[in-house]
């Protein structure tokens, strides 16, 4: 329900900016058509990860019952890595969801100063 409700509500603005101001309405459409053909991308890589993640703390159990230290620093180093890639990717997500806000914004106050 929220991902569709989220869905109808962009696509309602993008069609009454398309209305009020096209050239805006189309640099909205030229934001969102780039961010619709990354997000597929994105989930897949954050998904292997977070998949990766998760089998390794599964593992976690075993690998303490085992009681060898080199076990237990391998793993959670690579853990440690794990949790850092994905931190990572999800501040790059932002960083483009900020950069293309950015952009849409610029396109605006850039659009409005033209047209007086």
């Amino acid at each position: 329900p929220i991902f569709i409700t989220s869905l109808v509500s962009i696509v309602g603005a993008l069609v009454m900016l398309l209305f009020l101001e096209i050239w805006v309405g189309i640099l909205g459409l030229f934001i969102m058509f780039i961010l619709v053909l990354w997000i597929p991308r994105l989930a897949k890589i954050n998904d292997k990860l977070y998949s990766k993640l998760n089998n390794r703390l599964e593992n976690e159990v075993y690998l303490i019952e085992k009681n060898k230290i080199e076990h237990l620093e391998k793993h959670y180093k690579f853990t440690t890595k794990l949790r850092i890639l994905i931190s990572n990717r999800e501040a790059f997500g932002y960083f483009c969801v900020g950069i293309s806000a950015t952009a849409f914004w610029i396109g605006i106050w850039d659009y409005g100063n033209t047209r007086l």
